[in-house]
This record gives structure tokens, C-alpha cells and sequence, in this order.
């Protein structure tokens, strides 16, 4: 297979070239990606039917992120009121902050989970 070609991409150019080995190499790649794709899914899969919290890595500003952007979207809903003059968009002056608090929770998060999950 061609380097920087996709799988779809390597599939197109050995039909048009009528290149059976490029073919029968891409074959195998396909099946053996499918594989780790498959395997990768039924551990997620078992994971949350045991309950596991799943984190992907650097959640951290994404979550906070969020939580800044909902709670600036929400707040008038509880009753407060955000002066123009403070309210910012991501990142606020805060946001090291904001993002290390979530990692903190992530961390206490996974620390809470029984061994073996993530």
C-alpha cells in the first residue's frame, strides 16, 4: 500500500490499476484495523454496563470549558446577573484555574473507580 493513502484511497487505486496484491495487502489491513476497532468498542462497551466513568485524555479543558460556557448561558436562569464588563468568552483570565479544578475532580473521579476500569 501506498504511504499516505487512506484504506479507501489505496482500494480505488488497485481496482484502477488492476493491482490484485495491493488489493489482497489492503485487504488485510482493513481486517485488522476492523479488529482493533471492534476490540477497543466491547471493552468501552463493558466498561460503561460495569458502571466505569470513561475519561478520554485532556477532558480536562474541554469540561471546563463547557462548565464555563453553560454556567455563563445559565446563570440568568438562578437569578444572577454577569455585568457586561466581565463577562468573557473562553478562555476567561481564570481558565488554568477552571482546567486544573477539573483535572483535580478527573483524578478523584478515576481514583473512586474499582481496579480494572478507566
Amino acid at each position: 500500500m501506498r504511504k499516505g493513502f487512506t484504506l479507501r484511497e489505496a482500494v480505488e487505486h488497485a481496482v484502477i490499476f488492476d493491482d490484485r496484491d495491493n488489493l489482497r495487502h489492503v485487504l488485510g489491513r482493513a481486517t485488522k484495523t476492523a479488529h482493533v476497532v471492534r476490540t477497543a468498542a466491547r471493552e468501552r462497551l463493558e466498561q460503561l454496563e460495569r458502571g466505569a466513568i470513561i475519561i478520554l485524555p485532556n477532558e480536562a479543558e474541554n469540561i471546563a470549558r463547557l462548565f464555563h460556557e453553560n454556567y455563563e448561558r445559565l446563570a440568568s436562569d438562578f437569578g444572577y446577573v454577569t455585568r457586561k464588563e466581565s463577562a468573557v468568552t473562553w478562555p476567561p483570565p481564570n481558565a488554568a484555574l477552571m482546567v486544573a479544578t477539573v483535572d483535580a475532580v478527573l483524578d478523584a473521579l478515576r481514583a473512586a473507580q474499582p481496579q480494572g476500569e478507566e
